[in-house]
Formats: C-alpha cells, sequence, structure tokens
C-alpha cells in the first residue's frame, strides 16, 4: 500500500477518512468516481456529482447562490480518486495529490487558465522513482 500512497502511513485506514473511502481488501483504498465543479470567478473546487464513470471530471462554470453548478462546457478528465473530498468541502483549500505528474500538470493548467488564477504545485519522485505532483 506504502507504492500506492507515499504521502500516508501503512497505518492510516482508508486515507484517515472511513466515512468517504472503503478498504475492503487492505491493499488499496476505493472511491466512486465523481465530477467536481470548479468556480471560475471564486476558485472553489467542490465535488457536484458522484458517478460511477470510469474518471474523476473537473467542470469549470459557476456556483450559484443556492449552491447549484452550472457548467460553461469546458472540463477534462483525471485518473480516478485523484480527488478526494466531500460535496462541501472546497478542494482548492485543501490540496491535491496526484499520483502521475501528466495529470497534475493538465490539472493545474487547466484550472488556472480556467479561472484565471495561479496556483503552484510541486513533484518528487518516491523510492520507487515514481513521479508524484502535488
Amino acid at each position: 500500500m506504502a507504492e500506492k500512497y507515499p504521502s500516508f502511513s501503512g497505518y492510516s485506514y482508508t486515507l484517515q477518512n472511513p466515512v468517504r473511502f472503503i478498504d475492503p481488501t487492505g491493499m488499496v483504498v476505493e472511491t466512486p468516481d465523481n465530477d467536481y465543479g470548479y468556480d471560475k470567478k471564486t476558485g472553489k473546487l467542490t465535488l457536484i456529482k458522484e458517478t460511477s464513470d470510469k474518471y474523476d471530471k473537473i467542470f469549470a462554470g459557476e456556483f450559484t447562490k443556492d449552491g447549484s453548478f452550472h457548467k460553461n462546457g469546458e472540463s477534462i478528465k483525471i485518473d480516478k480518486g485523484a480527488l478526494f473530498g466531500g460535496k462541501n468541502d472546497d478542494l482548492s483549500k485543501e490540496g491535491i495529490i496526484f499520483r502521475n505528474l501528466e495529470d497534475g500538470l493538465k490539472t493545474m493548467k487547466f484550472l488556472s487558465f480556467s479561472g484565471n488564477r495561479e496556483f503552484s504545485g510541486w513533484a518528487y519522485k518516491d523510492s520507487e522513482k515514481n513521479k508524484v505532483f502535488s
């Protein structure tokens, strides 16, 4: 499990969030694929819909005062489980950890250009020489 989650201890059951994630075998944390909304005005990134797709998707658009999200047509697909957060969590304030560098760079570029915001990130190689982007 340490190879898949280098930033978490082997003692961290379900990445310390058993309400959101499951780990039936003790080998991999599972999460449903989801749709996330990125508010171009405020920079808020949050879960808008739980889905059973093969990938997570981030849509650009705007949240209304009643909390609904209006997509503007821009979106990207990223690896399953790259984003961790519940319905009311603002992931732009939590931080995002990607298992591969390409998804991390693609997401930061999409968020930055969609909302005219500046983002920072860093990458490293773990003991198995896997690139991780955060």
